[in-house]
């Protein structure tokens, strides 16, 4: 039987791959759990508008991201942490603070779009410049600057 996989199935496919499975394994099992629909010629055209459609959207997404990737090199993102008189900081700055930080600096309709992952092992304790890497989907880098300065008290 001729299905559709609506999900990865990791002994048989990626989501929206068309496949010829027993038909047992099909009805008892993939139809009822959802994780496939029988492909009749209409289905099939209709995935194959779907697949041309993600790729183009892919395409596009990727052409964003090298703009983007250019733009991020510049950026500096500032914190402003309380530090005590040895100027130790008392807030160490994390990955979910430079991401939250860094997905403000960016257009708002790539914001949604992309996943952010910050390649630092240890929050940042320490006063100064730090240069952070940061990776994109579809395998882009780039380094952004973060620094940390006093808090400004009032």
């Amino acid at each position: 039987m001729k299905v559709i996989l609506l999900q990865d199935i990791k002994s048989i496919g990626k989501k929206m791959d068309i496949k010829e499975i027993p038909d047992g394994y099909a009805r008892n099992y993939l139809l009822p759990n959802k994780l496939a629909k029988v492909a009749t010629n209409e289905t099939v055209k209709n995935i194959e508008v779907q697949k041309r459609v993600a790729k183009e959207e892919k395409e596009t997404l990727k052409n964003e991201l090298v703009i983007l990737v250019k733009k991020l090199e510049n950026i500096e993102l500032h914190f402003y942490p309380k530090v005590g008189k040895k100027q130790e900081v008392y807030a160490s700055i994390t990955k979910k603070d430079i991401a939250d930080e860094l997905r403000k600096k960016l257009p708002v309709e790539i914001q949604k779009k992309i996943h952010i992952e910050i390649n630092s092992d240890k929050p940042i304790k320490t006063l100064g410049k730090h240069d952070i890497e940061v990776n994109l989907e579809h395998e882009f880098k780039t380094k952004i600057k973060v620094i940390l300065n006093k808090a400004l008290l009032k």
